[in-house]
């Protein structure tokens, strides 16, 4: 493999810290390199970056309120149904 392979796999998330390290072993990368790569992935936040996943996070907690507030309304509105039915 070459410098430019590894370097685009580790970039697209296929290859970890630990491919780096062998990579530097087998003399493919200098260490400073591999140093950089490992740094810019921690800046980035990993795979997924986190201010996505409190994004997707801030997401979910909104819908599951709307949901619940959406079961709360046809519960009450099934319980009003049957009161009248019982009138």
């Amino acid at each position: 493999m070459t410098k430019e392979q590894m370097i685009e796999r580790y970039r697209s998330g296929y290859a970890t810290d630990a491919h780096l390290d062998t990579a530097v072993e087998m003399e493919i990368l200098t260490s400073e390199e591999a140093e950089v790569l490992k740094a810019e992935r921690k800046d980035a936040g990993g795979i997924v970056k986190r201010e996505e996943v409190e994004a997707m996070k801030q997401e979910i907690t909104a819908v599951s309120l709307k949901v619940d507030e959406a079961i709360i309304d046809s519960d009450y509105r099934l319980l009003m149904l049957e009161t009248m039915n019982m009138a």
